[in-house]
């Protein structure tokens, strides 16, 4: 019976034992804590990061775009009748009637291909930035949408 008592005094837990476990439990949650914290920080800052370069880039674009029409737009001054016609002039060229001029039919030539400087009105379409949920989603809601919204097979 005193082989027993000793046995079982040897194996029974301490109190400062106890107290021990119960602060490595607890020093453990909160590490563990911790890293999911600095994980969400992290991935929550590449998101934004990405999210802003994205917009910077649509900017880039809306400024290239508005560029384009105006070199457009200047190239339709340049090309229209009225300044070519002074370019001629400044040129030495004068002004031919219809009776003077000499016209050659070429059986190949299938003539001038009309430009079109603006797009018809179904075309056009207004732009929104919009940002996409990948970038919007956050950790805590990707998780609630997990935990509510299970994933179809």
């Amino acid at each position: 019976m005193d082989n027993v008592l000793k046995i079982k005094q040897a194996y029974s837990q301490t109190p400062w034992r106890k107290q021990v476990q119960t602060a490595g439990l607890f020093l453990a949650i909160l590490v563990l804590g911790l890293v999911i914290l600095i994980i969400y920080v992290d991935v929550s800052a590449k998101a934004a990061s990405v999210g802003r370069d994205i917009q910077q880039m649509q900017e880039t674009i809306e400024v290239l775009e508005r560029s384009i029409d105006s070199k457009q737009s200047q190239l339709a001054e340049l090309t229209s009748a009225v300044e070519m016609e002074e370019r001629a002039i400044d040129m030495g060229f004068k002004p031919v009637s219809p009776g003077e001029a000499m016209y050659l039919v070429i059986p190949e030539y299938a003539g001038r291909q009309s430009v079109v400087l603006l797009p018809q009105n179904d075309a056009v379409q207004e732009r929104k930035i919009v940002l996409s949920p990948e970038y919007s989603l956050s950790l805590i809601g990707w998780l609630r949408q997990q935990l509510y919204l299970p994933s179809v097979p």
